[in-house]
């Protein structure tokens, strides 16, 4: 007998997928017309995360988060959610027009939506990437990406803020250009400098002026006969006007400090959260891509962020005997496994899961399964995600 595997969720949890997986379809065909493109040769990840703290929290990835550079408050530009159009679509820049570009978007459902009970987490966000690029050379062009995320679904863990809003991740601009070409060896190697504009809350609340992130690929074609391998490191370096975040007693009023006095008074009516921004970081991205048949492309991405924050405030008299100086380092693994269809040279539709978590456990025993959450999934560090995509 078939069952329905949405059956053991709440009715309102399965309509708010249900509204989320409409307005997505729908808004992806009304805004076909001013479509994205995206290179080839300089993939990015944008979309905006949307969900408990420990997720990257919107922005949180896109190209969209971070804030730095990885979903944990590093990257404002990596912020989002995650779709498969911008490494694995086969793009077909115009060979008679210097520009060309891609748009897509659908729902992403959080894992703690289909957990039951109390510990229930429902999160469902409509998710829309646009994506031109602009040729001056075969071998050389420039993308702009902007992310957009409408939030369907929340739940109690969700910043009050954010519940149902839509919201933008910063801006990237990334000029690239592939370097060499040898058909013989399946070898391209190719650089790009990404440019964050810092729309987002996220970038916005840490000051962000800009984030500059340059990158080396080398792509390996017909691995093995069957396979594409691509592995890509890039440095990451944000520019802040404060270490912390901040906030200024003329906006927020009289700011009662627990420590008055202390480190947190930047002086100027400018007071410190206490918490260091990133200041840099490291991309370790490794790719594997098969092309089972002609139209259809399964694929699946490594990521590894290191990310070190800028140098904390001196100790002072009021500091704890305990508290430790220095720069601090956050770790992060994003696991993606997904799949598209080329319908025709216009259409294509894709879908899959990425997880978001820390390289280990807790207590640091033993390394997590970097691809799917299958221990808290309430705590919604994996998304799955549906997308239609359209080019030209």
């Amino acid at each position: 007998m078939a069952t329905n595997p949405l059956g053991c969720l709440p009715a309102s949890t399965r309509a708010a997928i249900a509204v989320g997986i409409g307005l997505a379809c729908t808004t992806s065909f009304a805004y076909a017309s001013a479509p994205a493109a995206g290179d080839a040769t300089t993939p990015e990840r944008s979309t905006v995360f949307q969900g408990r703290a420990s997720a990257p929290a919107r922005p949180a990835p896109a190209s969209t988060l971070d804030v730095a550079q990885s979903s944990s408050g590093a990257d404002p530009s990596l912020s989002g959610t995650p779709h498969g159009h911008e490494d694995d679509k086969q793009k077909r820049p115009s060979e008679e027009f210097w520009l060309s570009g891609i748009a897509f978007g659908g729902p992403t459902v959080y894992s703690g939506t289909f957990v039951g009970g109390p510990e229930a987490r429902p999160h469902v966000s409509a998710d829309f990437t646009f994506w031109p690029s602009i040729r001056f050379h075969k071998d050389v062009q420039m993308s702009i990406r902007q992310d957009i995320s409408k939030v369907i679904a929340s739940n109690a863990d969700d910043d009050e803020a954010r519940k149902r809003d839509t919201s933008l991740a910063d801006t990237l601009i990334t000029p690239s250009w592939v370097f060499y070409r040898n058909p013989d060896l399946g070898l391209t190697l190719s650089t790009n400098c990404t440019f964050a504009v810092p729309i987002s809350r996220a970038s916005r609340r840490a000051e962000l002026y800009t984030s500059v992130r340059p990158a080396v690929s080398i792509l390996k074609k017909g691995l093995l006969k069957y396979f594409d391998v691509r592995y890509t490191f890039r440095v990451t370096k944000n520019f802040n006007a404060y270490t912390t975040k901040v906030l200024d007693t003329e906006t927020y009023g009289p700011i009662a400090l627990p420590r008055s006095g202390g480190a947190e008074n930047l002086g100027g009516g400018v007071v410190s959260d206490g918490k260091n921004l990133t200041s840099f970081g490291f991309l370790n991205w490794f790719t594997l891509t098969a092309h089972p048949t002609e139209n259809l492309t399964v694929f699946a991405h490594y990521f590894l962020f290191n990310n070190f924050n800028y140098y904390g405030a001196p100790k002072d008299a009021l500091a704890s005997p305990y508290a430790a100086g220095g720069r601090g380092r956050t770790d992060e693994t994003w696991g993606w496994i997904g799949l598209s269809y080329e319908i025709n040279k216009v259409f294509d539709v894709g879908g899959g899961f990425v997880t978001v978590q820390a390289p280990k456990n807790g207590d640091n025993s033993g390394f997590r399964f970097p691809f799917l959450d299958i221990v808290t999934p309430s705590a919604n560090l994996t998304q799955f995600y549906l997308n239609l995509g359209v080019s030209f």
